[in-house]
């Protein structure tokens, strides 16, 4: 008898082992059919973006899946089954972020987090062939992509990385082909991950939590997302709307109930609007200015002010007109022209940085917030990552070897490193 209960016991643990391999969907229209044979008993329709997990049997036809506790039959070709090779393509060194003192930059398979104050790599992860990475709003964590190939297809296969907390967040595998990843976009301080996608020349946008890749939301009306506290605001080019995902709804598509606004065509610079929030307002760049719009009352008006682009402590303000830049004191309400020749390139804390010609050769000079030069940089000739206090590095790849420079302002010194594989 109790050889009999282990054996029942094995086949079921075997059965649901079965389910072995994540599946994301690819086409639009996916049914899940309660049975094999019957497709007239259809039990759900798939969004594409989502994951399911699948038996990894059948060469075509259709492959039973199990999702939200749910069993049925999906039609494979809808289908792209990750069958964990993550990238087969040679890795590509990069320079990933930067924040106050530290950097990351991918280089020998690894991701290395370099401190500037000790001057070394303090802390570095082997993850392996990678294509792409791309950061976060939260410091240390990544999407990662890969790629594989085979003679008829390129899948791109998304994770999320956690550097510190050494974890990795599987997202799902795209077919080019079928669904072209255009855009991502961190929310609500990376808690949640949207992307825009191209399906079969039609846009969708996915929303997926950061902490383990459920599927949380998706637009097929939208072309771009935003968030203030617990809100999403979704947009295409006629209105803005809003989208509570707490309310447990999956499709956050426009509805006149959810509109928060009509949209012109000139609040667009090109292909997306460029928002900025606060408790109680929503500021949109557009071409001929900031507008504010009173998230209570629903209404909008123009400022003073002519771009979201700020300095740490927005006391000045940085804009473009007819191809030349200005930097407003909002303070003293005084506007004052760049030094001709001279591009704008960040805010610094309470300064800025500028690059143009020094004689002949072109270089990076630090202003300070009454338009002074306070520093020219000697060593670096391009800005990977821009720190705190001015502080540029700049990171090089060739060959087997790696080169990194740092440019200290304030120590008015410059310090070339190298690590080879």
């Amino acid at each position: 008898m109790q050889r009999k209960i282990m054996t029942l016991l094995l086949i079921l643990f075997v059965s649901e082992k079965a389910f072995c391999v994540f599946a994301t969907v690819n086409k639009w229209n996916t049914k899940v059919f309660k049975e094999k044979d019957n497709e007239m008993d259809i039990i759900a329709t798939l969004v594409p973006g989502m994951l399911v997990t699948a038996r990894k049997i059948p060469a075509d036809g259709k492959i039973e899946v199990l999702f939200k506790g749910k069993k049925g039959w999906v039609q494979k070709s809808n289908l792209v089954i990750y069958d964990n090779v993550f990238s087969t393509l040679p890795p590509v060194s990069q320079n990933i972020s930067g924040s106050q003192d530290e950097f990351y930059f991918y280089f020998n398979e690894h991701i290395n987090k370099f401190n500037i104050i000790d001057k070394k790599i303090v802390k570095k992860q082997k993850i392996g062939f990678v294509q792409q990475i791309f950061p976060s709003t939260k410091n240390g964590l990544f999407i990662i992509e890969g790629v594989t190939t085979n003679e008829s297809s390129e899948i791109h296969n998304l994770q999320l990385y956690d550097f510190e907390n050494e974890r990795t967040v599987y997202i799902g595998s795209f077919n080019k082909k079928l669904m072209k990843i255009e855009n991502f976009k961190f929310l609500k301080n990376s808690e949640y991950l949207a992307i825009l996608f191209n399906v079969e020349g039609k846009r969708l946008i996915c929303i997926y939590k950061t902490s383990n890749g459920e599927f949380v939301a998706y637009s097929t009306d939208a072309i771009g997302v935003f968030h203030i506290e617990n809100i999403f605001l979704l947009y295409n080019k006629k209105y803005l709307w809003f989208f509570q995902p707490e309310k447990n709804e999956k499709k956050a598509n426009f509805s006149f109930e959810r509109m928060l606004t009509p949209i012109s065509k000139k609040w667009f610079k090109g292909e997306e609007l460029i928002l900025s929030s606060d408790i109680s307002y929503l500021y949109i760049e557009t071409k001929n200015g900031v507008l504010k719009y009173n998230l209570g009352k629903k209404v909008i008006s123009k400022t003073s002010l002519q771009s979201l682009i700020f300095n740490e402590d927005k006391t000045l303000n940085y804009y473009e007109k007819k191809e030349k830049g200005y930097i407003k004191d909002l303070k003293k309400n005084e506007i004052f022209a760049l030094p001709e020749n001279m591009n704008f390139q960040s805010f610094s804390g309470s300064n800025y940085i500028v690059n143009g010609k020094f004689g002949k050769i072109n270089a990076y000079f630090l202003y300070s917030e009454e338009g002074y030069e306070l520093y020219r940089y000697k060593g670096i000739d391009r800005i990977d990552f821009l720190l705190r206090d001015g502080v540029i590095a700049e990171v090089n790849f060739e060959d087997k070897m790696c080169g990194i420079i740092i440019e200290y302002p304030e120590k008015k010194k410059f310090y070339p490193l190298f690590i080879r594989e």
